[in-house]
């Protein structure tokens, strides 16, 4: 028995989107690499980017996400997770949806900056699924160079 009516998946999406129009507004850059192969179609070394600016909301380690720090002999480097949080229709509405329903991010090779600094991604998922689909998509990133210490957000 579905304790959920097709209209009420059809709320719980349009609430979502909805709040997503009113706090998905961190700016956020999509280094997006532009991969040209070599003359044997094997190098897939990224000559230049598109900097593509999008909108996400971004949790900054309101709880610990995949925590990554490492102790050093001069202290520990910071390598914690912040989450990045992207509504999937309005990805969608850019033309960056892949046939698979994910964000079109490689992520051996696009990285993201925030706030002038570089990050990796370390991890990606879906969640607010509504019945059988997802809504938002989260990235998990990490400082490219992090420093000692406690991130300035």
């Amino acid at each position: 028995m579905e304790l959920l009516s097709p209209l009420d998946w059809a709320a719980y999406r349009q609430a979502i989107n909805d709040a997503s129009d009113t706090f998905n507004h961190q700016i956020i850059t999509w280094a997006r690499a532009n991969v040209i192969l070599d003359y044997h179609g094997n190098d897939d070394t990224p000559h230049s980017f598109q900097h593509i600016q999008l909108e996400c909301l971004c949790n900054y380690n309101i709880i610990p996400s995949w925590s990554v720090d490492k102790a050093t002999n001069t202290g520990v480097v910071d390598k914690e997770g912040i989450p990045v949080i992207f509504n999937k229709q309005y990805l969608r509405d850019l033309g960056f949806i892949a046939a698979d329903g994910m964000m079109d991010f490689n992520l051996s090779t696009d990285y993201f900056i925030l706030m002038g600094e570089k990050y990796k991604v370390r991890g990606d998922t879906q969640a607010a699924q509504a019945k059988t689909d997802p809504l938002l998509q989260y990235f998990v990133i990490i400082r490219d160079n992090p420093q000692t210490g406690i991130p300035h957000f």
